[in-house]
């Protein structure tokens, strides 16, 4: 019933911001940010106080054999906070809030894109490796382990709810809760915005707050399954969504340096894809793929990432072969 309530309330605020999102970047940076930005440094400075002059839980090593193992599970749990996905459907909000001061020529578009991308991922970098770091100087005793694993119940939710009640008490976990609030509803608002203009743009017939309401409360229905049924539901589909994302983010790059013609993008993408669904059914013992396997990175879920190089560098061979026009960015905008 509590849950009911909170995601009513939850996706109330969601829709109200979302239905005009003209105006959604002014909310969202002059309200939300600030406020977030000042309740995560809160909890980060005490947890630094509390815990930061521990020496590191013997426990907390014995997680991972080695630092790349650490790596390597940090990098794919971090599939789940979805950045890179919300970041590729929130790019476009932020370039028409760039164009709508005046901005108009590409590379200035680009440049002021550059900019805003290096802010947030140095505040990202920065609040990750805090958390990271006081995470790992506080103390969880075997027997713990066992009893969260026992529940079922998600290690991190666990460091960062007893990180919150340590420095401030039963105040604590509402800090928690108004600070993963507002990281949601900020991810929330960018992806709904942007999948109900892209569907409008796609099928014009339905106004955009129509898809805006629908995608809300698909939304609404699925926050409701509770935190342990989304992941479950989500790391199937993200284990083959993220490695595309992340590929067509570095194919973006590289074409903007280097003359880049269509097919030079779609073949690494393609394999990525088959790789990655490949790898889903071998791993979900669906079906036994043998030479998934044997595929380097493997065992460290990364068999996509050396994959996704090698084709790059085949599709542009391949390329210069191909009779096609290269990929322009237009110099002034024309919606392109």
């Amino acid at each position: 019933i509590a849950l009911l309530i909170f995601t009513i309330i939850y996706f109330l605020i969601v829709l109200y911001l979302c239905l005009n999102p003209n105006k959604m970047i002014d909310r969202i940076g002059s309200l939300l940010t600030p406020l977030l930005l000042v309740t995560i440094l809160a909890m980060i400075i005490k947890g630094f106080i509390d815990f930061g002059s521990n020496a590191p839980g013997e426990g907390n090593t014995k997680l991972f054999h080695s630092s790349f193992s650490g790596f390597s599970q940090g990098f794919t749990q971090g599939y789940l906070t979805m950045d890179a996905i919300a970041a590729i459907a929130f790019s476009m909000i932020v370039v028409n809030a760039i164009k709508a001061t005046g901005i108009k020529h590409s590379d200035k578009i680009f440049k002021q894109t550059v900019i805003a991308g290096l802010i947030a991922a140095t505040a990202l970098i920065f609040i990750y490796i805090s958390l990271g770091f006081i995470g790992n100087h506080m103390h969880i005793t075997s027997g713990k382990m066992k009893e969260l694993t026992a529940n079922d119940q998600n290690i991190g939710t666990y460091l960062l709810t007893t990180m919150a009640a340590k420095g401030f008490g039963t105040f604590g976990k509402y800090l928690l809760g108004i600070i993963v609030a507002l990281a949601c509803i900020t991810t929330a608002c960018g992806l709904i915005v942007s999948v109900s203009q892209y569907f409008h743009r796609v099928f014009p017939k339905i106004s955009y707050k129509v898809y805006v309401i629908l995608f809300t409360l698909i939304s609404f229905i699925i926050a409701n399954q509770g935190l342990n049924s989304v992941i479950s539901m989500s790391v199937p589909v993200l284990s083959i969504v993220y490695p595309i994302a992340i590929t067509v983010v570095l194919l973006i790059l590289v074409a903007r340096f280097i003359p880049t013609k269509p097919i030079a993008q779609q073949i690494p993408l393609l394999i990525v894809a088959i790789e990655s669904i490949f790898s889903l059914i071998t791993t979900q013992g669906w079906f036994k793929i043998s030479f998934i396997d044997h595929l380097p990175l493997k065992q460290h879920s990364l068999e996509w990432f050396p994959i996704a190089v090698i084709a790059t560098i085949l599709g542009y061979i391949i390329s210069y072969f191909v009779k096609q026009d290269f990929i322009v960015y237009q110099k002034e905008d024309n919606n392109n």
